[in-house]
């Protein structure tokens, strides 16, 4: 009997040390600085390869793209765009990389095999961010200056259709199912909005009122939402898609401006230009979490599809840090 309490009373205690060493286990994000690395003049925008080997930076002043490899964060080649590049992505395949070029009006095509340019496409008034929907058929391009949305057909790199939207285009992203896009305008009234576009039909069919500068987008995995940066305003627009109306605002630092998303959906990473750092925000109930200090004037963000490191662009001291 004495031996019976005994083991029990192992278990019990071994069960409240299980429970204590859980709850006190950091939140499952990537919350400290690793390493960073130098990129070219002004780095802007930042995607990352679907297999996560490789991140690809915009510089906009070096009119080039740093290539890094992941696995030891460095930089392995630089290819010379257009002039100022911006916006960034690759395509679901990863076969290659779109570039928009705002002082040039093109969207300039890496082949990521070699890194080298093999297409050029003109386009809209200050193309400044891009975004491709998942199934890889088309590329949208947002024009600042011609507000507009140019589509590229990947299969050829043609441009099939424009989408006019308002002064200052600017961040555009896809929901999962690549149904429809989001795309903020600045507005030549000063009234910010967001653009929802119906991809089958290249049309716009809502648009979301959302603060003076909405900026950047990004979708949650879900599709149940999708998060806006206001520069002016310092806080994030969260708009319900189900209903295409602001559901929630949250603050953020000084001048938020890219946006990503956590792979599982469950924490959203957002750099301000103004105060130097990324806040993390918890989106079960949009609650700011935590704060990390990064480098000076942080504007592009990009998450590796394994979610364990965060990718953060320094405007400011020509700088990439990793988060891990």
């Amino acid at each position: 009997m004495h031996r019976f309490y005994t083991v029990c009373f192992f278990f019990f205690l071994s069960g409240i040390f299980l429970t204590l060493s859980c709850s006190s286990q950091k939140e499952p994000y990537p919350d400290s600085l690793d390493v960073t690395i130098s990129a070219g003049v002004n780095p802007w925008r930042i995607c990352c390869l679907p297999g996560g080997d490789y991140v690809y930076i915009s510089n906009e002043i070096s009119n080039d793209i740093s290539v890094v490899r992941t696995s030891d964060n460095t930089v392995v080649d630089t290819v010379p765009v257009g002039d100022c590049p911006k916006g960034i992505c690759s395509l679901p395949s990863g076969e290659y990389i779109y570039v928009a070029c705002i002082d040039a009006d093109e969207v300039r095509i890496i082949r990521t095999l070699d890194n080298s340019v093999v297409d050029t496409v003109q386009v809209g008034d200050g193309p400044v961010e891009i975004c491709v929907i998942p199934s890889g058929d088309h590329v949208y391009v947002t024009n600042w200056y011609g507000a507009s949305v140019s589509v590229i057909r990947t299969s050829d790199n043609t441009v099939v259709d424009t989408i006019e939207l308002c002064e200052g285009a600017n961040g555009i992203c896809s929901l999962a199912s690549g149904m429809y896009l989001y795309a903020a305008c600045r507005g030549g009234d000063g009234g910010g909005r967001v653009f929802v576009i119906e991809t089958a039909r290249n049309s716009v069919v809502d648009t979301v009122t959302a603060g003076s500068v909405p900026f950047s987008l990004c979708a949650h995995p879900s599709g149940a939402y999708v998060y806006v940066t206001n520069r002016f305003s310092d806080n994030i627009y969260v708009i319900n898609t189900a209903e295409n109306s602001i559901s929630d605002t949250i603050s953020t630092g000084v001048s938020p401006d890219g946006i990503c998303i956590l792979p599982r959906g469950d924490y959203l990473y957002v750099s301000n230009v103004e105060s130097n750092d990324v806040h993390v925000i918890r989106t079960s109930d949009n609650t700011p979490v935590d704060t990390l200090g990064v480098g000076c004037c942080p504007r592009g963000l990009c998450i590796l599809p394994s979610g364990q490191s965060v990718y953060v662009t320094n405007r400011g001291d020509g700088s990439v840090c990793v988060l891990k």
